[in-house]
């Protein structure tokens, strides 16, 4: 059995830029939510849901380094 390998990817980023990336992930998770709201099918909500926690890790990654 072979295991999976995860590509990872650094960059550094100035603090004007990560700034711009924060406030990008604020408006898409505002944009996220309200869809979760006004979503029906559990299929479609738990995609969201799913998007919703890669935000968070992804953005916890560039507020606590």
């Amino acid at each position: 059995m072979g295991t999976k390998q995860e590509n990872v990817t650094t960059i550094e980023l100035r603090e004007e830029e990560r700034e711009f990336l924060l406030e990008l992930f604020a408006s898409a998770e505002k944009q996220l939510l309200g869809e979760l709201d006004h979503t029906d099918t559990r299929q479609y909500r738990t995609k969201i849901e799913d998007r919703l926690s890669l935000l968070e890790q992804v953005r916890g990654k560039i507020t606590h380094g």
